[in-house]
């Protein structure tokens, strides 16, 4: 009874930390453990196994003995009772709830229930003791939930509010017992009772937060959001563009393509970071950001030779609108519709600037930008990188659609966007620029005229050689052009009659040098295919990088084509028309072939379907039972560890108390840089510490006192007294403050394998 009452305020602190670390499981993670709604049957099961093992814990060795043969004998009884085979089949049915399977009994989930209540009640005593033991523990503990709550609620995830209350009340309680520990104290230097009279006063402020109704919506933070994301954006600006500027520019080898157009071999994917992209709710099609416009093939490069600026974006997007409305201005929509995106540049630098074909503005806090149209490519006046942001409107085409394709149709009997001499020289330079001779093999006029011997008008012979191109297969690796492609002919000679297969590169280059062939203006174009899904900010990654072929219609303007294997999905996106949802897949007089077998895995997808959820419940509980009953055995098997190594260490003599006592100190120098060699004395060893401690201005040259104990001790001219082992003690502590003073965290380090693996028995 005496040592009860003088160590009551331990094991009331002990209890109430216990039961905290019980409620923060039970009402925090009460679903994760199989307990989904905690009700008070739960909470006076965890209060009755708290309190039994707290008073185990008051009595001595046999009393705690006796005390768990009692509670064997009441096991075996109650399983007697209630009848081996009926025992049996509740444990089974146990582990089928704790795995989350089926064949549970209704009428025992209670039992379940509390049954798991007992075994997280010996966990969190158990973790008690441990924290209990080291408070560094302990605020690493407490830091940790506080990282949970703050992480569930920028993420907006549900949690309990009794939870987030008993997880606050922790945390408070470990602050203040820090400020208790720092706090020098004149009478009674015990922490332990000082926390449990101030913890009424805290109870007090925690249960009104408990019984205080909390908000269905939870605050979402936005201005802290804000501010976070602010400062995070600039730092990144700042530090990108010091380390990485002048050192990238938008170049297709992000994805194995080179920067002018080159065909390379292979291929690799690169998932960096480039862009994101955030749309609005007209968005109606996926879409295609427009980099660099090529108009010159060798046979194995593209290349641009065309730098005037007559060819400015805004011409086209003109042109395009005007032949719309001349066609039919009351369906305007069904053909283009207007929208807005907003682009950020990430982790990349470039002079290009990327947009949609078709731009109508393009804005930078609504403020127009000062660009240098580059052919038909856009460049800033310098290089940007992570930070630069700016607003494009445009207009979508409903490509594939029945409407749009006879709108195409019927271009040629459009009138023209102007009959004024700047329209004519812009239609002109486009002519003389992307309409290059292709000089064709016989082969390869033998085999265009098979593929278009269906066509009915000139812009079906376009979709028929679309067609046939996306029938062949799509390869990252295709290998090497051979030393016989030396022009546009020699390529398509390779590529249509021999190797019929290659990346995005190959099936653009090949559709522009045909479509010329039939006498249409056509250009090359590199820049990225995003599959935008709704007006959330969609990433661009750089494997996202892609090329694909733009043909100019007359009196319309540039159409978009996309011949890759696969990629038809991404590019033709059409939206319902006032007519009704009616498409034209390639016209019903030319079927659309077969999928190609292009692998998924090729194809762009910066918002990949969500696959139908799977069930890990299971192995997600199955793992973390397995988890909590290992951790519960290891703090069981070293408390047990300890107890009965102190019990050892009280009974050794004072000369094998010394012994072990040095063996500390020793462990604790090398942990300090001083390890004893094999050869050196310990007079010598001593002497050359004493050094060490001196040039590193330590004040550890005080306490290698015992080593000159520990000689004498050997040679027999001393004798061990307890004030001998004192002293030894009190050496070890400005061991371990030099220790600390010199590093901390090797300070911490050698606390923590000292408690898992101690290197004395005191």
């Amino acid at each position: 009874m005496g040592n009860l009452l003088k160590n009551k305020e331990k094991y009331i602190y002990h209890l109430i930390h216990a039961l905290l670390l019980v409620c923060i499981a039970l009402f925090g993670a009460g679903s994760f453990v199989g307990i989904g709604n905690p009700k008070v049957p739960h909470f006076l099961c965890a209060l009755f196994v708290m309190i039994l093992l707290t008073g185990i814990l008051l009595l001595p060795i046999k009393g705690r003995l006796v005390s768990l043969l009692f509670i064997a004998v009441f096991l075996c009884i109650t399983v007697m009772a209630a009848g081996l085979q009926q025992s049996l089949l509740f444990l089974q049915t146990y582990f089928s709830f704790l795995t989350g399977s089926g064949g549970l009994i209704t009428e025992w989930m209670l039992s379940y229930e509390l049954l798991q209540v007992v075994f997280i009640s010996l966990l969190c005593f158990s973790i008690q003791i441990l924290l209990e033991k080291y408070y560094p523990c302990k605020a690493v503990f407490s830091a940790l939930l506080f990282s949970v709550l703050l992480f569930c609620m920028f993420a907006k995830k549900t949690l309990s509010h009794a939870g987030v209350v008993f997880v606050l009340f922790y945390i408070v309680l470990t602050c203040v017992e820090g400020i208790q520990l720092k706090w020098e104290k004149t009478k009674n230097k015990d922490v332990k009772a000082h926390m449990i009279w101030i913890m009424p006063f805290i109870a007090v402020y925690f249960i009104l937060m408990l019984i205080m109704p909390a908000p269905k919506k939870p605050y979402d933070w936005q201005f802290v959001k804000n501010a976070f994301t602010r400062i995070r954006e600039s730092f990144m600006n700042l530090t990108w563009n010091i380390f990485q500027g002048g050192n990238d520019d938008f170049d297709m080898s992000l994805s194995g393509f080179s920067e002018d157009g080159v065909l390379s071999g292979n291929v690799t994917k690169d998932d960096r970071l480039i862009m994101t992209v955030q749309g609005q709710d007209s968005l109606r099609t996926n879409v295609y950001l427009t980099g660099r416009i090529f108009d010159t093939f060798d046979g194995r490069q593209w290349t641009q030779e065309n730098h005037d600026a007559s060819s400015v974006y805004l011409s086209d997007t003109a042109e395009t609108r005007s032949a719309v409305q001349a066609y039919n201005k009351d369906l305007t929509r069904d053909y283009l519709y207007k929208t807005a995106l907003t682009i950020r540049y990430r982790y990349f630098h470039t002079s290009y600037l990327f947009v949609p074909l078709k731009t109508d503005n393009i804005t930078n806090n609504n403020r127009s930008l000062s660009l240098t149209p580059d052919g038909s490519s856009l460049l800033f006046d310098k290089k940007m990188g992570f930070g630069t942001e700016y607003e494009v409107s445009y207009y979508q085409l409903n490509v594939d659609s029945e409407a749009f394709y006879h709108f195409l149709e019927s271009a040629s009997d459009l009138p023209g966007l102007q009959t004024a001499d700047d329209n004519e020289q812009y239609v002109r330079n486009i002519y003389d620029t992307y309409l290059g001779e292709v000089i064709l093999s016989d082969e390869v006029k033998d085999y265009l005229e098979t593929v278009t011997k269906d066509a009915a008008n000139d812009l079906d012979r376009l979709r028929l050689i679309e067609r046939e191109l996306s029938s062949f297969s799509y390869n990252l690796t295709p290998g090497l052009l051979p030393d016989s492609v030396t022009d546009a002919g020699t390529f398509l000679d390779y590529f249509l009659l021999e190797n019929r297969q290659g990346y995005c590169s190959h099936f653009a280059s090949a559709f522009v040098l045909l479509a010329r062939a039939e006498g249409f203006p056509a250009r090359y174009v590199q820049g990225f295919c995003v599959p935008v899904k709704d007006n959330s900010e969609t990433p661009v990654y750089s494997y996202m990088a892609h090329a694909w072929p733009e043909v100019y219609i007359d009196n319309v303007g540039w159409i978009p084509f996309e011949p890759t294997p696969g990629y038809a999905a991404v590019r033709y996106t059409p939206w319902e028309t006032s007519r009704g949802n009616v498409y034209l897949p390639l016209d019903e007089r030319i079927p659309r072939p077969e999928e190609s077998t292009v692998p998924a895995e090729t194809l762009p997808d910066a918002n990949p379907a969500e696959e139908e959820p799977q069930n890990n419940g299971h192995f997600l509980r199955t793992a973390a039972c397995a988890f909590l009953t290992v951790l519960a055995l290891c703090l069981i098997l070293l408390v047990t560890e300890r107890f009965w190594k102190k019990r050892r260490y009280r009974k050794m003599t004072l000369s094998d108390k010394f012994r072990a006592e040095i063996s500390c100190n020793l462990k604790l120098l090398s942990w300090l840089g001083l390890r004893r060699s094999a050869m050196e004395t310990l007079q010598e060893f001593q002497e050359r510490a004493s050094a060490f401690c001196l040039s590193e201005k330590n004040a550890c040259g005080a306490a290698l006192q015992f080593l000159s104990c520990y000689e004498a001790f050997l040679y027999g001219t001393a004798e061990i007294t307890a004030e001998t082992i004192q002293e030894t003690r009190q050496e070890r502590k400005l061991l371990l403050a030099s220790l600390k003073e010199k590093s901390a965290l090797r300070y911490y380090l050698f606390n923590i394998v000292s408690l898992f693996f101690p290197f004395t028995y005191s």
